[in-house]
């Protein structure tokens, strides 16, 4: 009995080792699992894939590449553009040659009436010395203001036109301002000739019956009309002052300026208003007055007199004259 015991022994540790055996064999089939190596494929892929992901980079190189070609193709551009820099100008001032301002029509002065833009600014009581801004028509000789015996505000001066056409229509225009330029009161000149031939004076005055206490500067503003044959018919300012000179009376404040008009033109000449301004000897315009001859009417190359009293005339020492009339 005792054999096959051993017997029986013997062939469980064959089975064993068999069974050993095939377990050995086991991790073999593990071995094949390794074939899930596209794990590690699938690792480079991603690598691969990032890698040309960066491939942009170039393109990136590639812009910065272009803004130097950009400003290279600028650049020539700015410097080709001086060569026919020579035919622009030719061509710029072709147009204006054959546009010369003789070919602009004469009808624009009608429409455009000389206007004096930039209206004078003086402060009160303070005469102007100079002539202040010239415009393109009109030319502030000198300006000023006082106050007369009523107790009103004058504002005189005189202006020369500056213009190559006769006008008429003189307006003036006065304002009053209190220390902050805030308008106060405005007055519309009176005395002013009815017709002004090139180069001729302007005298005026404006009078402000009781004016604002507190105004500190006056602003004055002209303008006139070209006028037309229509106009030239109806005024006349063909006159030629003669025999004229500056009379002190006994108050210096009084002056007076007497003398003769002799008409100048080729029909009678009704209503002559003649008017003078007074101004001492440093230029300033002291006062402004005006009267009409004895005559009514004076005929071709006759005379008429004048008179015309002041009320603002302490150190005058001298004047100016115009003549301005209507015709029949």
């Amino acid at each position: 009995m005792r054999h096959p015991a051993r017997y029986f022994l013997a062939l469980g540790l064959v089975l064993i080792s068999l069974a050993g055996c095939s377990g050995g064999d086991l991790p073999a089939a593990p071995t094949a699992v390794p074939t899930t190596t596209p794990q590690p494929t699938s690792a480079p892929l991603p690598s691969a894939t990032a890698r040309p992901a960066n491939t942009p980079k170039p393109a990136a190189t590639s812009a910065r590449a272009r803004t130097p070609i950009i400003i290279s193709r600028l650049t020539p551009t700015a410097v080709s553009t001086p060569v026919p820099t020579e035919e622009i100008n030719a061509g710029t001032a072709t147009p204006s040659e054959a546009v010369p301002e003789s070919t602009l029509p004469p009808t624009e002065r009608p429409t455009r009436p000389p206007t004096r833009g930039i209206p004078t600014i003086a402060r009160r009581g303070s005469p102007t010395v100079e002539a202040t801004v010239v415009s393109k028509d009109f030319n502030f000789l000198n300006q000023n203001d006082y106050t007369d015996t009523d107790g009103d505000a004058v504002v005189v001066g005189l202006i020369k036109y500056l213009g190559d056409v006769t006008i008429g229509s003189i307006e003036i225009s006065v304002e009053l301002e209190d220390a902050n330029h805030s308008l106060l009161a405005t007055q519309g000149a009176e005395t002013v000739p009815s017709l002004v031939k090139p180069g001729g004076l302007i005298p005026f005055r404006a009078v402000f019956i009781n004016p604002p206490a507190d105004y500190q500067y006056y602003n004055t503003t002209v303008r006139g009309d070209e006028v037309d044959q229509a106009t030239l018919d109806l005024y006349t300012a063909d006159y030629e002052i003669v025999q004229s000179s500056l009379v002190q009376g006994t108050d210096p404040a009084s002056p007076r300026v007497v003398g003769k008009v002799k008409n100048t033109g080729d029909t009678d000449a009704n209503d002559t208003e003649v008017i003078a301004a007074i101004l001492d000897k440093d230029g300033h315009v002291l006062d402004v007055s005006s009267a009409y001859t004895t005559l009514s009417s004076i005929s071709p190359g006759q005379q008429s007199a004048f008179e015309i009293d002041f009320q603002n005339g302490e150190g005058a020492t001298r004047y100016e004259v115009v003549a301005s009339g209507d015709r029949p």
